[in-house]
């Protein structure tokens, strides 16, 4: 049974010495001597009774967090906005250039219209069989079937 000391326990599971000191003297995780009177952690029996016994401060974490998010930003100069801003409005002109030239259509509108040429064509390639009985009055059920079998 390995034994390590508080600071390696801390180290272990990524908090501070600070925190695992006072569980321990609030007696949330067990203490053993060692020979020489050392207080000394089990690593698997301390891990267990910090899970079960630590309420976390998910608020107090979270703003850190963020912190260190906002942090990590750089910082962009009046100059750097004011390109980054005209680029994206020098884009939006194309964009509305290219729709007023039909060049550029929208997706929905294509989408609906494919939709109509297919429903026409599927349509008109049902009726086939029928149509064929009608100029070609000698075929039977059977061949008309036929005829609907390959067409679907």
């Amino acid at each position: 049974m390995e034994q390590v000391t508080a600071s390696e326990f801390a180290r272990r599971i990524g908090v501070s010495e600070a925190a695992v000191r006072r569980a321990v003297k609030d007696g949330r995780i067990t203490v053993n001597n060692d020979d020489h009177g050392r207080p000394r952690i089990d690593p698997d029996t301390a891990g267990r009774e910090w899970a079960e016994n630590t309420r976390y401060r998910i608020e107090a974490s979270g703003a850190r967090g963020l912190q260190k998010t906002v942090d990590s930003v750089p910082k962009r100069n009046i100059k750097d906005v004011r390109a980054v801003r005209e680029t994206y409005e020098a884009k939006l002109v194309e964009l509305k250039y290219k729709t007023a030239t039909g060049e550029l259509v929208r997706a929905d509108e294509v989408l609906a219209r494919w939709s109509s040429i297919i429903t026409m064509t599927r349509t008109k390639l049902l009726a086939v069989p029928s149509r064929a009985k009608i100029r070609m009055p000698e075929l039977n059920a059977a061949q008309v079937l036929v005829i609907e079998d390959l067409i679907r």
